[in-house]
Order: structure tokens, then sequence, then C-alpha cells
């Protein structure tokens, strides 16, 4: 295939990256205006920044290509703007680093901070355009490689301990959750790797087109992804917000019971004896377990979806860390103990019901039909529709 036919090619992928990455700003602004959490609009911004650069960077190119077939023999005439524009990408790391750190972390960055973490590229690129100098592109390469390694161990460390968290402080964790940040990452890190390898092989045409190509299919999962995360996570914030963790906290936990974390006790466990026994600590006396058993258990309570460790903690008149430390006391943590009892209560309605799956889903508090499944296949051995038609034809045989 000629040159000049591949030059056309890349010419194509530059317009078609322009209107994919315009469309995808459109669709994040919208949501953008629908988040409410602060940590969230800062991680929209970022994003959008990052795509408004994106349209800006695929369009400068596309003129080139269209303008002049020779784009790479203008260019290298050039070699000021052509190296120039290549730092201008590269802003789109740090911009979307804060993003994936932001999300991950639940911490924006503070109007400094950004300014910090911008400046390198800021410095780099405003000496390559005053000194015209090859060195400083190079530099600006290699900090660009650094910021992608940093950024990449960054989230994976903040991933765990905020799946971690969530699960200490959520019921319902699917939506919520920021595992797909990791997918997202090694997508970028093999089609930055690709990239290279192609760039080296077949020459940088060739590269471009078959990066214009597959780059929009991480883009698209990212903003896929922000449109349905759930940001909702007020608690989690304020843990983080506190320096409160609860993973961290002493053997004896709080000193004393936090006033903004507690609430009447309620009916069901107003006749038990909430006080501390000197042998025991506050989350191992049995009428701590019997309150929080007792809560747990009621079904108003555990088929609430948006059902919280705040909650069990206002319920049974203590805190949140206490009730953390008796779910780990269990050998588990809160969503994995509020999931079982959702499963049991399910497996009833699956037996001793007519009620479709989505509406057993409702009834037992799960947050969708697919987590659902996945969760009870997990623990009864198959998916939902296969356990009630195994049970009834188990019946019919006694019957």
């Amino acid at each position: 295939m000629s040159e000049s036919v591949l030059m056309h090619i890349r010419s194509l992928c530059y317009g078609i990256n322009v209107a994919v990455y315009a469309a995808f700003v459109v669709r994040m602004v919208d949501s953008m205006h629908r988040q409410s959490s602060p940590h969230a609009r800062f991680a929209f911004r970022c994003s959008v920044v990052t795509l408004i650069a994106l349209v800006l960077i695929n369009c400068t190119w596309f003129v080139f290509d269209y303008l002049d077939k020779n784009t790479d023999v203008w260019l290298t005439e050039h070699q000021t703007l052509h190296w120039s524009l290549h730092i201008a990408e590269m802003f789109v790391v740090p911009v979307m680093g804060a993003a994936l750190l932001c999300i991950s972390r639940l911490k924006k960055f503070s109007p400094k901070a950004m300014l910090l973490w911008m400046l390198p590229f800021v410095l780099l690129f405003a000496l390559y355009l005053a000194t015209s100098c090859d060195a400083l592109f190079y530099i600006a390469f290699g900090c660009m490689t650094v910021y992608c390694i940093g950024i990449f161990i960054a989230v994976v460390y903040y991933v765990r301990h905020y799946q971690t968290l969530l699960n200490n402080t959520y019921a319902n964790t699917s939506q919520r959750g920021v595992n797909w940040l990791l997918r997202l990452l090694h997508c970028f890190a093999l089609l930055f790797f690709f990239w290279l390898t192609m760039d080296f092989i077949v020459g940088t045409i060739m590269a471009d087109i078959v990066y214009g190509l597959f780059g929009i299919l991480p883009w698209a999962y990212f903003v896929n992804r922000m449109r349905k995360q759930n940001f909702d996570i007020r608690i989690m914030r304020e843990i983080v917000e506190s320096g409160e963790d609860e993973s961290d906290n002493d053997e004896d936990g709080p000193t004393g019971e936090d006033s903004n974390d507690s609430a009447p006790v309620p009916n069901v466990v107003q006749h038990l004896d909430l006080t501390p026994h000197s042998a025991l600590k506050k989350w191992q006396e049995p009428e701590f377990d019997e309150a929080v058993r007792s809560f747990c258990s009621d079904r108003s309570n555990f088929t609430n979806s948006e059902l919280s460790v705040q909650d069990v903690a206002n319920g049974v008149g203590s805190n949140r860390t206490y009730v953390s430390r008796w779910c780990k006391e269990q050998g588990t943590d809160f969503s994995s103990y509020i999931t079982d009892i959702r499963l049991v209560y399910a497996e009833q309605l699956l037996v001793t019901t007519d009620k479709t799956i989505v509406e057993i889903v409702d009834l037992s508090g799960f947050s969708n039909p697919r987590y659902f499944r996945t969760v009870f296949a997990a623990k009864y051995g198959c998916p939902p529709s296969e356990y009630r038609a195994a049970r009834a034809s188990v019946n019919d045989k006694q019957e």
C-alpha cells in the first residue's frame, strides 16, 4: 500500500476521532451536571478537559494531513512545531491521571496541588517553544513515562484500599466499585506499547492509523463506566477526609461513642444491655452481637438497597467502627455479611413463590440482576433459574 493511500487513511482516522471524542465530551458534560459529590465533579471536569484536548489534537493533525499530502516532509521542515505538538499531547497524561487518582483515592486535587502536578509539562513546553532544544522533547517524554508508571502504581494501591473500605461500608457494591480502573489502565498500557512497537517496525503512519482505530475503545469504556458509576459514597468520603480508617485503628477502637454516629436505639434492640463488659471489647459482647444480628436480619433493613454500615451503627446505638470490627470478628466484611442474608432470603423466594428473577432481585435488596446472578451462582453452584428448576423437580418427585 502506497504512502499516499496510508496518509489518506490516517486523515480519515483523525476525522473519525474528532467526531467520536466530541460525542464523548457531550455525554460526559451531561453526566457531570448530575453529580453532587465534589470529588466526582472534579474527576468529570478533568475527563472533559482531556477529551477536549484529544479533539483539538486530532483536529490539528487532520488539518495538516488534509492541507498537505506531504505532511511528514512539511513537519520535518518545521520540527519545532512537530515536537511542540507532541509535547502538547503529553498534557493528557497528568490531567487524566488526576481524574483517575481522584476517583480511586476519594480526594480531589486542590488548585495548588493541580498546578504543581502540571508544572513540569508546562515548563518543558514553554522552554521548548523558547529554545527549540531537541533534548527538551526527550526529557518531556521521559517525564511522561515516569508519570504513567507512578499513576499506574498509585491507582493500583488506592483501588485496593478503596475496595476494602467499600466492602466495609456499603451492602451493595456493584455500581460503586472501581476495579474497572485497573482494566482501563491495562488497556491504555497495552495500547501505548503496541503503538511504540508498530512505530519501530512498520513506521509512524501505520502506527498512527492503528492507534487511531483502537485508541477509541478504552475511551469508550471509560466514558460508559463513568456514566454508570455510583458516586454516592458520602460515608466513605467522610472516613477518608477525617483520616479515620477502621482497618488502621488500634484494637480498642474509639475511646467513646461518637455522637455524630449515634441514633436512638430502635424497639427491636431497646431491651438489650449494651453496657461494655470489662473482659470483652465492645464488638465482642454477646449483647452487641445480638443487636447487630437482629438489626441485619430484619427484612425491612437488609432489603434496603442503600443499607450502609452507618445505618446499622445508628440502628444499634453504636458507631460504624464497632460494627466494622464486629464483621471482622465474624471473618467477613459488611458487604459480604449482608449479601449472604439477602441470598438466603432470595433462595426462599425462588423456592416458595412464582416471582420473576427481576422481582426477587428487587425484593431482596440487590442493586441489579446481573450482580445477583453472579453471587447466587457462587453460593449455590448454579444460576437462580436452574436452581429453581432443580428444586421444583425434586419437590415433584417427592410428591
